[in-house]
Parts: structure tokens; sequence; C-alpha cells
């Protein structure tokens, strides 16, 4: 399963929220505002109001790339995920090198607050790294 992230209100921590993303037509999926605990500190969470919809974006870029494309954007994508924080001027650069079908993707992520950059590389990486069946054992 893929579940939508929530990012941790005291510590900033990105995890899976426990809220199903429905990877394929007739999955089930609903959506609540919070989750928790916190696998870090055990707070709270919030799931941001723009997964849904990225997720939508993001699974219909993956539906047009060759299998190269997805590997080039999930390594990329870990790349950025492993330094201690993504940083404006590093989004900024990789959104930069993002064509063809993830043009879309690459929009989506310039509008978003700087606040949701690692909880929206995070969902990506998440969606090209493992595929629908992941982070079960995260939770």
């Amino acid at each position: 399963m893929l579940y939508a992230p929530a990012v941790c209100e005291r510590c900033g921590a990105v995890f899976p929220s426990g809220e199903v993303i429905a990877e394929s037509p007739g999955e089930p999926s609903s959506y609540r505002r919070s989750a928790g605990p916190c696998p870090r500190c055990g707070g709270r969470g919030n799931i941001p109001d723009w997964v849904f919809r990225f997720h939508a974006i993001a699974a219909a870029a993956r539906e047009q790339a060759t299998p190269e494309q997805i590997a080039s954007f999930t390594a990329a994508l870990r790349l950025q995920l492993s330094r201690s924080g993504v940083t404006g001027v590093e989004q900024d650069q990789l959104t930069a090198e993002l064509d063809g079908p993830w043009r879309a993707v690459a929009l989506e992520l310039r509008r978003r607050t700087p606040s949701q950059r690692t909880a929206r590389l995070t969902l990506l990486l998440w969606m090209f790294d493992a595929g629908p069946a992941t982070h079960d054992a995260d939770r």
C-alpha cells in the first residue's frame, strides 16, 4: 500500500500516515487531516491537503515515462532526500532539470510552499522507488 505522507507538527519528520492513496482504479482511498504518532518524537502529524492531487499528477507522469526516465528520476530523488534538508535552491535545480513526462510534476513542485518540500519529494520517492506496495514496514 502507498500511504499519504504526514508531517510531524513537533519535529518536522515525514512519515507514512496510514491514509491509503489509491494506486489502481477501484482501490479505495479516504482522507483525514491528521496522523500519528510520529515515529521520531511521538507527536501528531498533518496530512497535507495537496497529497491526492499531487499523487494523481505524478502517477500520470509515471505512466508516460520510460523505465530509464523513472530510474533517473528516482536516483535524483534519493540524492535529494539523502541530504539533511532539501533547500529551495536544491529543489529549484531538481525541478529545472525535469522535462518530458515530468513537466507537470516539476510545475506542481514549484507551486507548493517550501515547508512541504520534503513531504512532496518523499511521496514521489515512495511512488517511484518501490511501486505501490511500499512502506508497510515503516508503520
